[in-house]
């Protein structure tokens, strides 16, 4: 995302398999997104997840709240993994 550049409201979210989620803005624009890209960038899953909250404030998030929720849960839980795993606590 560029500077300057307003983030555009999400509207639904849809979760297709274990790997991939689906992403929707309120213009009908579509995004696949890759769990494993937001595992290895949790810069972007912080940004996306802002924004989600943010389309659920504004009233824009009608479909998938319980998916981010369960992601977000996942995503943790995964980032805990590798840091007991990397200290040796495993």
């Amino acid at each position: 995302m560029s500077a300057g550049c307003a983030p555009t409201p999400l509207a639904g979210v849809w979760q297709d398999g274990r790997i991939a989620t689906r992403l929707w803005d309120i213009y009908g624009r579509r995004v696949t997104l890759d769990l494993r890209v937001l595992v290895a960038d949790p810069l972007l899953w912080h940004e996306l997840d802002t924004g989600a909250r943010r389309s659920l404030e504004r009233g824009t998030l009608r479909h998938g709240t319980e998916i981010l929720l369960l992601l977000g849960r996942r995503l943790d839980d995964t980032a805990t993994r590798g840091i007991l795993g990397a200290s040796g606590l495993e």
